[in-house]
């Protein structure tokens, strides 16, 4: 028992602090709101120095207590972890919008000659000198979002308690199947170090295949894996315990993969006003997740096979969940709230049907032509 609460308390320590941070740093950076916000560079910084100082700090605390609180700040943090982005942030510009939203047009301005000019495009000086009044008054249209939009609308709602669920689901059955790796039997050593080693592919096979496959099928298709591969390893006679690690930590690969293929697949769904706010909401269900997989460890007291039913129920319900979510491979994503409304109620049957993937496109035609056109027309003005 002692193990299990010591265990829980430093790793839900950090988590509960992870999920504070969400709240905090997304109120803080965000940019959906022109008056609030601090800008995400300052935010960045600030996080990395804290989180610096504290890691060193909790390495140093004389008790439990202090250590504890070390960690709930390392988790306050957590959302700038590693030295080589504190390196690569110094030379990366803050948001063109947020400035633009802020009245800073001037330092908007250069931002995007220095873009410009690496991507070898010329932009028109009346263009940059209107941008100022272009984003205030499309902010004026859009007005002000919040967590609550995710809700307010029964499409996008669906959309986005799918997301939590399987950020939840994901990163439970994940830290889970990590943390239990000591408790399946053999050398333990062992199979923490194959732990680790199964989660080295599964970025590459996501390179290899995420833009040939689609977002869809990758993401169910490997929770659908790791659903029967723990369900199927409490089928295994105990003389065969070894081919019991070996589907778990073929699970664990699957799993690792998953995760991959959700942070990618959450952002296109999520319209662009919206998708700060529904990426922080998604990264706190999974911080939730985290917080209750020791929990769902501990059930093996009770049952050996207990984790990896619970946490093959769960991945398999997070698969066929994921069926429902729309493909977003090569299909325009959302902008505005009501975009992300319609986002996925025509797509689906566009993918079936010859004819209405025609139209779509003339469609885009047609609204390319009349943005030339508009674009044409404010030229014209400025020449005037």
């Amino acid at each position: 028992m002692l193990r299990y609460s010591s265990y829980w308390q430093v790793s839900g320590d950090g988590t509960v602090g992870c999920i504070v941070r969400k709240k905090l740093f997304l109120d803080l950076s965000r940019n959906s709101h022109p008056n609030q916000g601090f800008g995400r560079r300052p935010i960045f910084f600030t996080s990395l120095i804290i989180q610096s100082i504290s890691g060193i700090g909790a390495a140093l605390m004389p008790n439990a207590l202090t250590f504890l609180i070390a960690r709930f700040i390392i988790g306050l943090t957590a959302s700038a972890l590693y030295i080589a982005s504190f390196i690569l942030g110094w030379i990366l510009p803050e948001s063109s919008r947020w400035l633009l939203s802020k009245g800073r047009q001037a330092e908007a301005k250069q931002i995007l000659k220095k873009v410009a000019k690496t991507n070898n495009v010329l932009i028109p000086e009346k263009v940059l000198d209107n941008l100022g009044a272009v984003t205030t008054n499309d902010d004026e249209g859009k007005g002000k979002h919040s967590a609550l939009d995710l809700v307010r609308y029964p499409n996008l709602r669906n959309r986005s308690l799918n997301i939590f669920f399987n950020w939840f689901v994901i990163s439970c059955t994940y830290f889970g199947l990590s943390w239990n790796s000591s408790s399946l039997g053999g050398n333990d050593y062992l199979n923490f170090l194959i732990s680790g080693l199964v989660e080295i592919p599964a970025p590459g096979l996501l390179i290899l295949t995420l833009d040939r496959w689609g977002r869809k099928p990758l993401f169910t298709g490997t929770m659908l894996l790791t659903a029967s591969v723990l369900l199927l390893s409490n089928l295994i006679p105990q003389d065969l315990n070894w081919l019991r690690i070996t589907l778990i930590m073929v699970g664990k690969l699957s799993v690792t993969a998953s995760f991959n293929v959700v942070y990618i697949m959450s952002a296109e769904q999520f319209p662009t006003v919206l998708r700060n706010v529904g990426i922080g909401s998604s990264s706190t269900c999974a911080r939730i997740g985290g917080i209750v997989a020791p929990y769902v460890i501990f059930s093996a007291t009770a049952w050996k096979a207990f984790p990896e039913v619970i946490f093959g129920l769960l991945t398999l319900s997070g698969g066929f969940l994921g069926l429902l979510l729309p493909e977003t491979l090569n299909n325009k994503l959302p902008d505005t709230v009501q975009e992300g409304e319609n986002y996925g109620k025509v797509l689906d049957t566009a993918a079936s049907s010859p004819a209405i993937v025609d139209l779509l496109a003339a469609i885009n035609l047609v609204n390319r032509l009349k943005e030339r056109v508009q674009e044409i027309r404010t030229n014209t003005t400025f020449e005037v």
